[in-house]
């Protein structure tokens, strides 16, 4: 018994792994198909079961996945802040109303105080001509 231990030498080898077909062949394997039975069923023959209908070019087919999620999000994105600056602007339009509302109530009360106190004035102003006048008689 010659065996040595840790290496054991397979029974049987893999076959080698079978080449995926171009995407092309692929789609025009499924074109053709439904066009004429004969040719048809010679180029889908010669694909395996297990062709997948995947493009090749996974690297542009990310970016392009990528870039239109990006102006998705980005036109989601600007409704929300075109929302949000068309608020701000009525708000500034409410606080400026506001802001004028105030001040010309403050000019009322101040017009009201400035006839009162002319008013009071008079009045003492009055007063004091009656007291005069009966001190003198």
């Amino acid at each position: 018994m010659a065996t040595t231990a840790g290496t054991s030498t397979p029974s049987s080898p893999l076959p080698p792994p079978l080449p995926l077909p171009s995407t092309a062949s692929t789609l025009w394997a499924r074109v053709l198909d439904h066009r004429g039975a004969s040719t048809g069923n010679a180029i889908t023959a010669q694909l395996p079961s297990y062709a997948q209908f995947t493009p090749q070019d996974k690297t542009g087919t990310s970016t392009r996945m990528l870039l239109h999620d990006t102006h998705a999000r980005l036109e989601v994105f600007s409704e929300r802040a075109n929302l949000i600056f068309s608020e701000i602007e009525a708000s500034k339009r409410e606080i400026v109303r506001v802001r004028e509302d105030v001040e010309s109530a403050r000019e009322k009360e101040l017009d009201t105080v400035a006839q009162l106190s002319m008013f009071l004035f008079s009045f003492r102003a009055y007063m004091l001509v009656i007291v005069v006048v009966r001190v003198l008689i």
